[in-house]
C-alpha cells in the first residue's frame, strides 16, 4: 500500500516524515541548499545514521500511450507512446500504467526499452482487449539504490510503496 506525504516548503524548519521502508522506520528530512539553489532528500535512521542524501527529482507527467498489445510468446505487453519517450533502447525503467481499460493494464513495474517510443513489461496473462490506452509515467525513485520500498516524488508530494 503506496502512503502520501504532502511537501510543504518552510522557510522556518525543514519539513520531514517519518516513512517505511522494507519494514523499517526512517526519518526523511527535506532541506534548502543555498549553493545549489535546490531542495535535498536526506533519509537518516532512528538513532540518527545517514542512510542516503539525494537531490529531489520529480517525477515528470506521464505520456500517452498509442496501444497496448499482449504478446502471447513472450508474455509482455508491448506499449506504443504518441511521441518519443527518450530513453536509450535496452534500459530498464520503472513504470506506472495509469488509467488504461481494461484496469488489467494499469499498475507498477519495470520496463524494457524496446526502440524510441516503444517499451514491454511483463504480464503472465491475457488482459484483454485494449479499449483506452492510458498514460505512462515514468517512475523515479531516489531511493533505488538502497532501498526496494520506493520513494517517489510528484504532483507535490512523496509517495512511499513497500
Amino acid at each position: 500500500m503506496t502512503t502520501y506525504y504532502p511537501f510543504v516548503p518552510s522557510n522556518v524548519r525543514a519539513p520531514s516524515f517519518a516513512p517505511t521502508f522494507d519494514g523499517q522506520n526512517y526519518t526523511i528530512t527535506i532541506l534548502w541548499n543555498v549553493s545549489a539553489q535546490r531542495y535535498y532528500v536526506k533519509c537518516t535512521s532512528f538513532n540518527n545514521n545517514l542512510i542516503f542524501m539525494v537531490p529531489l527529482v520529480d517525477t515528470l507527467i506521464g505520456m500517452e500511450i498509442k496501444s497496448l498489445v499482449w504478446d502471447e510468446n513472450n508474455k509482455v505487453v508491448i506499449a506504443t507512446l504518441v511521441a518519443p519517450h527518450n530513453f536509450p533502447v535496452g534500459e530498464i525503467v520503472n513504470v506506472s500504467i495509469i488509467q488504461a481499460v481494461p484496469n488489467t493494464y494499469n499498475g507498477n513495474g519495470m520496463a524494457l526499452i524496446t526502440g524510441v517510443n516503444t517499451f514491454t513489461y511483463p504480464m503472465a496473462q491475457n488482459p484483454g482487449a485494449m479499449y483506452q490506452a492510458g498514460v505512462a509515467q515514468y517512475l523515479i525513485s531516489m531511493a533505488k539504490s538502497y532501498f526496494r520500498s520506493t520513494l517517489i516524488f510528484r504532483n507535490r508530494q512523496f509517495e512511499v510503496s513497500p
